[in-house]
């Protein structure tokens, strides 16, 4: 196994790279939601949960200043992930938001017109792949 580094993630699949800073993920399935939750706290985040889109947006709403990054599923049955990311759009421009789909990307963006998310993943997505997603994103922002 190679010990060259990728991005913050070994060859090896381990993660080197802490996150800081909250992150919202918001999905209807609670296994995800619970794995993803876990994972993303043993990197270094505090993570808020919903358990769709409206409680997604309502949890934004509450703690929009601490949210460094958003996660949400595209398809949920309250609100699409496209209709969450417009609520949130409205709150703050600034923040990456990626969104996670078992769709195709291009049908994924056909959904969301000209305001894209930051980043569109595929279910089901290995956890080091959005860790280096995460990671680049918030890196670069303002």
């Amino acid at each position: 196994m190679s010990n060259q580094k990728m991005g913050g993630v070994r060859s090896g699949g381990r993660l080197e790279w802490r996150g800081h800073g909250t992150v919202l993920l918001v999905d209807d399935e609670p296994s995800i939601r619970d794995i993803w939750k876990r994972m993303l706290e043993r990197v270094g985040f505090s993570v808020l949960t919903g358990a769709g889109g409206a409680e997604g947006v309502q949890l934004f709403g509450r703690h929009s200043a601490e949210i460094v990054a958003v996660v949400v599923d595209s398809v949920m049955p309250d609100m699409s992930g496209a209709e969450v990311f417009a609520q949130i759009q409205l709150v703050r421009k600034d923040v990456p938001v990626i969104v996670v789909s078992g769709d195709d990307e291009a049908e994924v963006r056909r959904g969301f017109g000209d305001a894209l998310p930051s980043a569109i993943l595929q279910k089901p997505s290995p956890f080091v792949l959005l860790a280096a997603t995460l990671r680049e994103l918030i890196e670069r922002s303002p």
